[in-house]
């Protein structure tokens, strides 16, 4: 499948980048729009990244969608990040990973790369509380971790109150009791916390930045999409492979407000009961 990227400017395009100009609104006109959705069709283009300047253009995004041409937006690099996210959390709050209390939020989206990362996740800290609605889903997981492996996870309806850590791979998050201290790690989506719970005093982190080897960036666009092209259609213990031989790492986490100060994180635990 080709993968083209977008930036913008006044150069000719050539195999797998595509300029375009844009005028000092960053705005692309419905006409220009459709032009391009030409061109990329007749390409057979089914998927684009889209540089800094163009990401935040929705309503190309949303033509491109219509016309069934995704855009990368550094959502399966975020989930496959989860241990790396977790190790900065814990780095510059001093804590060990192994002490942590974890709750996963996730119902229909048991699939292999998403059971992979629990079965990781499991091995690694103190306690792993699966939130469901579809018990019977991951009963066999629950039998395996415990009888190969002599790991115990829990299993229920509810957020554990103890969990000091929510990974949410649901979109919808406001009908579960949240604690009002903990830290939200939103995969799927960009989720605001802050307006469905009132007393919520934790930290909500929507997305991220990494590190990477300066061999793959390219001028104008996010290397966390550029990381994601890279990684698309292998297989999860490659992927982590790929990961630790690249040495990505997390340069920081962000908020609804922004980019999250490393403090935040530090008297997070240090004022957590």
């Amino acid at each position: 499948m080709q993968t083209f990227f977008i930036k913008e400017g006044n150069e000719k395009s050539n195999n797998n980048i595509m300029f375009l100009p844009l005028n000092k609104k960053s705005h692309i006109p419905k006409r220009k729009r459709k032009k391009i959705i030409k061109k990329l069709k007749e390409k057979n283009v089914k998927m684009v990244i889209l540089s800094k300047s163009l990401y935040g253009i929705y309503d190309f995004k949303e033509e491109l969608l219509n016309n069934k041409i995704k855009y990368l937006d550094g959502r399966f690099v975020f989930k496959m990040l989860i241990n790396e996210i977790l190790e900065y959390i814990c780095r510059i709050s001093k804590i060990n990973v192994a002490k942590l209390k974890i709750s996963i939020i996730i119902n229909n989206n048991l699939n292999t790369i998403n059971s992979q990362i629990i079965l990781d996740l499991a091995q690694q800290v103190k306690s792993l509380n699966i939130v469901t609605n579809n018990l019977k889903t991951f009963k066999q997981m629950e039998e395996y971790l415990y009888n190969e492996m002599g790991i115990i996870i829990n299993l229920s309806h509810n957020i554990d109150k103890t969990s000091c850590i929510i990974i949410n791979f649901e979109d919808e998050i406001k009908k579960y009791n949240i604690p009002n201290k903990c830290i939200i790690i939103n995969v799927n989506h960009s989720i605001i916390i802050s307006s469905a719970f009132k007393n919520f005093n934790g930290i909500n982190i929507n997305n991220f930045n990494i590190i990477m080897p300066k061999k793959y960036r390219i001028k104008g666009f996010e290397d966390k999409l550029i990381y994601e092209k890279i990684i698309q259609n292998i297989n999860y213990d490659d992927i982590r492979k790929q990961i630790k031989k690249d040495k990505i790492k997390i340069k920081n986490l962000i908020g609804e407000k922004g980019i999250i100060d490393d403090k935040e994180f530090y008297n997070f635990f240090l004022t957590k009961s």
